[in-house]
């Protein structure tokens, strides 16, 4: 009877190292997922500025397709053959490289806004992917702890009935 009670005693522990041991894991994961909430708060509000900025360079790229067709289609080569003398030529010039270089500056920041929102959401999908994964480990502990729990209970109501068991045998005299 001692050696079942000595050999329940040491079950007991080692569950209630087992639930220190899930405790200290459920600890860890609240972290993660703390760390987590903190992460997405901050993509989001990086996202909503990338968008912000998408939004106002595709704003300034309709202005200039708007400007162009208010314009009318102005062939690069009549600017420059309607130049009056060389040096009114090479002025012309360089306004048609001006606004072909500011058309295509006004490109490539549209394009690099897009990418960058793009990387943003793709970052806050990935953040939110990892923080469900997280809750899922987090509820697979909790399921593991309260197994854990019952099972330690049923050990301490059978070496309860042990005890009193015995108690009674000593009782009697047997």
């Amino acid at each position: 009877m001692k050696e079942d009670q000595a050999a329940a005693q040491q079950r007991r522990q080692l569950l209630q190292q087992q639930l220190e041991a899930i405790n200290a894991e459920l600890d860890s994961i609240n972290a993660q997922i703390s760390y987590y909430d903190q992460e997405i708060a901050q993509k989001e509000a990086e996202r909503k500025e990338a968008e912000a900025k998408e939004q106002a360079q595709y704003e300034l790229f309709c202005e200039r397709v708007r400007a162009m067709e208010e314009e009318g289609t102005v062939s690069y080569w009549s600017i420059l053959f309607n130049a009056e003398d060389f040096s009114d030529l090479l002025d012309r010039l360089a306004d048609v490289d001006a606004g072909m270089d500011y058309d295509n500056q006004v490109m490539e920041e549209l394009t690099a806004a897009r990418q960058e929102l793009e990387r943003l959401q793709a970052e806050l999908e990935s953040a939110r992917a990892e923080e469900q994964a997280a809750k899922d480990q987090q509820e697979a502990k909790k399921a593991e702890q309260q197994a854990k729990v019952a099972q330690a209970q049923k050990l301490l109501d059978q070496i309860n009935a042990d005890v009193d068991g015995t108690q009674f045998v000593t009782a009697r005299g047997w």
